[in-house]
Order: structure tokens, then C-alpha cells, then sequence
């Protein structure tokens, strides 16, 4: 009797331990989490200034009960100390959410101290919503549109702000009038842009979005005096894509013919544009190059982005792979030659779209000439011409025959010295190529070179171009220098 009972219990302890594995087989394995991209975002206050706020982190990417990071940098360029108030809050299109953090920092004169901001995302939460950073101490706000969850095509409305729902912020005026964003504030950004020299020549008119509006207000006060007015203001940022690199109106010069994404970040105030900043480096009021633009890393992103844009490059370059391995300096100032290593998932070069291809990685290294800020030159593997997309072997290059060369003696301490050259194009399928600048003592050459097509027949018409170069300020005053351009020989006398 005891032997059955026995029996009897294994053979239950068996069927339970199958039942709890055929339940645990059968359970379904959570569904893989979605790869989202994360669209990093970064805004910046008083750029150049003695105050400066960075505020940073991803628009997508972050999940419900997951914790998403962002950054908060506060650089006190003063000679005094730094009070900074900070509130950063999650919202809706009506109403703050949820207060995410909020804190006094006290910054020390010249440091800027970063602050890590971990947050955790309420379960249900899923779609656009707003991410503000209000500071009380600058009056000034910025919110940026993040994704909860998966991204999708929903239609994203106007987030509040301390401009046109006051009542919600701590420490903001109550008195202060509505002031929400319409549509006039948008036409006159849109207007700018499209009106802009950069936008007119190259453009691409379906590609302009808007990606991110913040507001801001200011009182003026005199030493002695009355409060004055508020003044409010709108910073706006945009996105658009040009058909080639480069600025403003660029009739006339060699470009790189691949599509260049730029943003554009516009600060409007009672109506009118009072700053207009693209890619953080062409000033797009004053038409022309900020700060320290021509600068060897600025010039080395330039030549990066070049690269990565490049049809090669898109069609199948293996992004990690692309690294700087040299950098050259020509005898010119304010340019640089780059040599930057990448692999690629096929061979060949260009667009390859319905090609068959060689399945292999395929080493390339190419070597990008940046000067003035542009891209002079760039030839990859020795043998394609980057810039026009075609083989090097399939165009004639040849010196140029030059007309006329003025040397230029620019406003500056020390004083700069430049080269005007106007030269000719023998036909119409020729354009120019490049001007290399080399130096040997107090004799300067020149070699400046046109290019066409391999066996072209070519319009029998006879064009012009002129180009300038930026020889430095490296010459004695009073002391007499030899400048050949090509055949072309004068001499001149450093002032």
C-alpha cells in the first residue's frame, strides 16, 4: 500500500513539472522593442554673451518607465557669480504634465557646470509632447517637441509657454497678456528664409520645416529710471536641404553638387528678424561668415559633412568606419587639406542604384580641400572626381591661359595680401578646376588649372572666370616679391 501511494506521488510530481514547463513554453517572448532614431536636439541662450544656456538631449527614443537623460550646461563668462533658477517641465497642448526637476545653481565666475538630468516617464504615456526649460533668472524658455514611445506622422500642435499661458509657471507674471504663436510669426520667419540668398539659389522648397519654437521676454530698465516695457520674442528653429554645399549666392564659383541639410535657428521680436544664424555659422542678416569660422576644425566639419553627403558615401559607406587620418596645409591661408579613411559595403564610386555590384568592403580614401569655409577640391581614391561625380580620367585638365591679376592689399594688422585672377575657358565644356598656391623665398606660383570632358564636342564659345585667394600677411614690409600665375608674371612691393 505504501509502494502504490508512493508511485502515485511521482507520477504527480511528473505530470506537474510538465504542465509548469509546457506553460512556461508556451508563454509568448515580449515583442522586441522598436529601433527609433534618436534625433538629437540642442538649444542654446545669450550665444557670445556673458550668460550662456545649453539644454540637450534625444527627441526620440525614450519609452514609458525607462529612464532618458538630458543635459543642462549654465556658463557664467563673467567676472561675478551666477544665481540660475531652472524649472524643466513635460507638457501637453493645454497644461503641464509633470515638473520634472527644478533647482537654484549657483555658478562661480568662468566655470560652466553640467547637470545630468535622469528622468522616468510615467507609465501611458505615449506620443509628441512638450519638454520646457523655463529659467525665472533670464526670463527666457525654450520647449522642444520629444517622442514617448514609437514616432508617428501625428499631427503636432502648439505647446503652451510662459508667453501664452503665464498662470502656469512658477514665478512668472500673471499680468503678463497672451501672446501665443500665430501664424504671422511663422510667415515671417518662412518669408526670411526663403528670401535668403542661400534658399534662392539652390533650395529645395519641399524640404523647409519647422522643428522647434520657443519664447522669450525682456524688460529694459535705465540706472535711476522707470521699468520699461516687455519685449517678447520668438526663436524658431528650421530645416531645409540645398541641392549644393556652401552660402549665400554662389553664382560663379565650383560647388559640390550634393544635397546639404542645413538649420536654421531665427529669433523674430515685435515682427522683425533680429538674428538669423545657419548651421551655428553663417550669419544670414549680415550675409557672411561668424567669429572664428575659418578655423581648422570648423574647416575639418565642413569637409566631414562633405563626405558623409556624398553620393558614395550615402549609397553604402559603413559609418563607423570613417575616421581622419592627416591633415595638410597649403601655402594659402585660412585652407586645409584633409585625408579621411572609410569603408564602403560595394565597389565603385557614385550613386550605384541598379547596379550589379561586388558584394565586398571596399577600402577609399579621400582628400577634401576646405578653403574660405568651401570645398575647393575633392578626390577620392586618387581617381573620382567628388565633386562633378565622374572618373579623373574621363576629363582633360590643363593650365588655364590668364588675362588679368591684381594683387590685393586687405585693411588688417599685419597686413593680408590677395590675388585677383581673371582667366579663360577655351570652350563651353570647360570650367575651372583649382588654383594651387605654392611658395619658394619671395617667389610666389601660382597654378591654376580648367577641366572638361574627355573627347567632348564643346560649343565653340569663349567664357570667363575670376577667382581670389588669401595669400596671408607672411611678408616684409618694403621688400619687392615675383607672382607667377601660370605665365602670367608681376611683381610687387609688400606695404
Amino acid at each position: 500500500m505504501k509502494k502504490k501511494n508512493i508511485l502515485k506521488s511521482l507520477i504527480a510530481m511528473v505530470v506537474s513539472a510538465f504542465l509548469v514547463l509546457t506553460a512556461v513554453g508556451c508563454q509568448a517572448e515580449p515583442a522586441p522593442k522598436p529601433e527609433i532614431a534618436p534625433d538629437p536636439f540642442t538649444s542654446v541662450w545669450g550665444p557670445g554673451g556673458e550668460h550662456i544656456v545649453t539644454f540637450s538631449g534625444d527627441s526620440a527614443g525614450h519609452f514609458a518607465g525607462e529612464e532618458s537623460e538630458f543635459i543642462l550646461k549654465l556658463n557664467n563668462n563673467s567676472s561675478e557669480p551666477w544665481k540660475v533658477e531652472y524649472y524643466l517641465h513635460l507638457l501637453d497642448t493645454d497644461t503641464i504634465l509633470t515638473e520634472i526637476a527644478h533647482d537654484t545653481v549657483n555658478v562661480p565666475a568662468g566655470l560652466e557646470p553640467q547637470i545630468d538630468i535622469a528622468v522616468v516617464f510615467d507609465e501611458g504615456l505615449d506620443g509628441p509632447y512638450g519638454l520646457s526649460l523655463y529659467t525665472p533668472t533670464l526670463e527666457a524658455q525654450s520647449v522642444n517637441t520629444i517622442w514617448i514611445g514609437e514616432k508617428s506622422a501625428v499631427s503636432i500642435g502648439g505647446w503652451p509657454s510662459i508667453a501664452s499661458h503665464p498662470w502656469l509657471w512658477p514665478g512668472s507674471e500673471d499680468d503678463k497678456p497672451d501672446s501665443v504663436i500665430d501664424e504671422t510669426v511663422i510667415q515671417s520667419a518662412e518669408s526670411f528664409i526663403k528670401n535668403s540668398p542661400t534658399f534662392v539659389f539652390d533650395g529645395i522648397e519641399g524640404s523647409l520645416e519647422l522643428i522647434n519654437t520657443g519664447a522669450y521676454s525682456e524688460r529694459t530698465i535705465s540706472e535711476g529710471g522707470p521699468v520699461g516695457d516687455i519685449t517678447r520674442g520668438w526663436e524658431l528653429t528650421y530645416r531645409f536641404e540645398s541641392r549644393h554645399a556652401g552660402y549665400g549666392d554662389r553664382t560663379g564659383e565650383m560647388l559640390a553638387q550634393v544635397v546639404t541639410p542645413h538649420e536654421v535657428n531665427i529669433t523674430i521680436e515685435n515682427g522683425e528678424v533680429v538674428s538669423a544664424m545657419m548651421d551655428a555659422q553663417w550669419d544670414m542678416i549680415n550675409q557672411e561668415m561668424v567669429g572664428s569660422k575659418y578655423t581648422e576644425e570648423a574647416a575639418g566639419k565642413t569637409a566631414e559633412e562633405f563626405i558623409k553627403n556624398s553620393p558614395t558615401f550615402t549609397f553604402d559607406g559603413i559609418q563607423e568606419s570613417l575616421e581622419i587620418v592627416e591633415t595638410l596645409y597649403p601655402d594659402i591661408e585660412n585652407a586645409w587639406q584633409f585625408v579621411f579613411h572609410f569603408e564602403s559595403a560595394h565597389a565603385s564610386y557614385g550613386d550605384r542604384t541598379g547596379q550589379m555590384l561586388a558584394e565586398v568592403i571596399t577600402p577609399h580614401e579621400a582628400i577634401i580641400t576646405v578653403e574660405q569655409g568651401e570645398i575647393k577640391n575633392a578626390v577620392m581614391d586618387g581617381k573620382w572626381d567628388m565633386v562633378n561625380q565622374r572618373m579623373i580620367d574621363e576629363i582633360e585638365i590643363s593650365l588655364a591661359p590668364i588675362h588679368e591679376v591684381e594683387e590685393l592689399f586687405m585693411k588688417s594688422f599685419p597686413v593680408q595680401i590677395g590675388v585677383h585672377t581673371k582667366g579663360g575657358l577655351r570652350n563651353g565644356c570647360t570650367t575651372f578646376r583649382d588654383a594651387v598656391v605654392t611658395r619658394e623665398g619671395d617667389t610666389i606660383n601660382i597654378g591654376v588649372t580648367a577641366q572638361k570632358p574627355k573627347n567632348a564636342i564643346c560649343p565653340a564659345v569663349y567664357n570667363f572666370f575670376e577667382d581670389n585667394l588669401n595669400l596671408g600677411c607672411d611678408f616684409t614690409a618694403g621688400a619687392t616679391y615675383t607672382l607667377k600665375v601660370n605665365d602670367y608674371i608681376t611683381t610687387f612691393v609688400a606695404p
